[in-house]
């Protein structure tokens, strides 16, 4: 086996794991918001669509499910580290954007369609949020709330774009290690002087409220790749403080919100235990694969599926929930099908609907590619980020 293939297959081995702590990150988010958001916070999204409903019995297991969006972060530090190097910009925006768009496309016309169906939003409203969803655009207002973590996403992806385009992604610790002390920093800062600049969209744009966690995700790529490193592991030990100060902060923030306080140390056990789970995974993704080699196909489709079961399950969740209490099912059980009818819908798009688009807009991009790379000014970067 070459190279190449090699690393493939080394990649392959190493995501497996992630597959499953993706899921279990989403399935957290998606009982958060449809068993706890949905009645301690009215005006939520969740609360609007579902109706009158209350979980107080699932408050202690739930009310700190957020943490998975903590999770999918570090995760991403990790999977867009790995993909991206020894990838070129344009390869690395084209399959970005094939990942990104063709769900979100999907989710979104879904969500548009549940608001209209409850008429809880007419069409004249109901346009720019639409719109923002489809284009991704990095300002609300969007179709559901959940939208705005991939504006931050993709913060991240502009950051790890400017590194290829700069030929600096072999200075990926240097890079993690400021990302990660900027991010502590400003997490050291908020608390120190009680502010809450992080819940403003405009900081999460800049990185500065989870900068952590996605240079985190990178550390622990860099680790597992190129060595443990004193450096490596002294950045990662930063970053894992700056992720617990953030969580701090959002269990501050949700207090605020919800007149609700609650200790902010089950969220913090929990979202380590995550990421010692993803170290684990990236340390012995060969024995995982060895394991649960023969079921890697499901497992795959498994972690493909999180991304639509994140957009889906805050309004079409919700609205599930809704329809089953309308016809006179208990609240546990119409909770339990919700959370199963939108995981079979969020399988449905990602094994169904998903592909098709991806094989339509692949060819596009790669079109697109190739005109912008015989484009005098692009060869002309590309030869002065050259190495000498």
């Amino acid at each position: 086996m070459g190279v190449v293939g090699s690393e493939r297959a080394s990649a392959a081995r190493q995501l497996l794991g992630l597959d499953l702590i993706r899921f279990l990150a989403a399935a957290s988010v998606m009982m958060f918001h449809l068993s706890y958001w949905s009645w301690a916070k009215p005006g939520s999204e969740a609360a609007r669509i579902a109706g009158s409903v209350s979980f107080p019995e699932m408050e202690p297991f739930t009310w700190f499910g957020w943490i998975g969006v903590q999770v999918f972060f570090v995760v991403s530090g990790f999977v867009i580290a790995l993909t991206a190097n020894g990838s070129s910009p344009l390869d690395f925006i084209r399959r970005r954007m094939t990942r990104l768009y063709p769900a979100a496309w999907i989710c979104a016309t879904c969500s548009a369609a549940v608001w209209l169906a409850l008429g809880l939003q007419d069409v004249r409203h109901l346009w720019i949020p639409y719109a923002h969803s489809m284009v991704l655009f990095p300002q609300t207002p969007w179709i559901d709330g959940v939208y705005w973590t991939l504006s931050v996403e993709i913060s991240f992806y502009v950051l790890i774009t400017a590194l290829l385009c700069a030929n600096l992604f072999r200075h990926a610790t240097v890079v993690a290690g400021v990302l990660g002390a900027y991010s502590t920093a400003y997490w050291v800062v908020q608390h120190a002087l009680g502010l809450q600049w992080h819940a403003q969209q405009l900081f999460k744009l800049s990185l500065a409220p989870h900068g952590c966690e996605f240079a985190l995700g990178m550390l622990l790529w860099l680790i597992t790749a190129r060595g443990a490193s004193f450096t490596r592991l002294a950045l990662a030990a930063l970053c894992l403080g700056g992720g617990v100060l953030q969580i701090m902060g959002e269990v501050a923030i949700k207090a605020a919100e919800t007149g609700r306080t609650n200790s902010p140390l089950p969220p913090i056990v929990a979202w380590l235990s995550m990421v010692a789970l993803i170290a684990a995974s990236s340390i012995w993704g060969g024995e995982i694969f060895s394991r649960f080699g023969r079921s890697a196909r499901v497992i795959r489709l498994i972690g493909l599926m999180t991304y639509p079961l994140y957009l889906l399950h805050d309004v079409f969740g919700s609205a599930m929930l809704r329809g089953l209490l309308a016809v006179h099912f208990g609240p546990g059980t119409s909770l339990t099908l919700a959370a199963v009818g939108t995981v079979v819908l969020s399988f449905g798009v990602a094994a169904g609907l998903e592909p098709i688009i991806q094989r339509r807009l692949k060819p596009l991009l790669g079109r697109i590619a190739g005109l912008i790379a015989q484009m005098t000014a692009f060869r002309f970067l590309v030869r002065l980020t050259q190495p000498a």
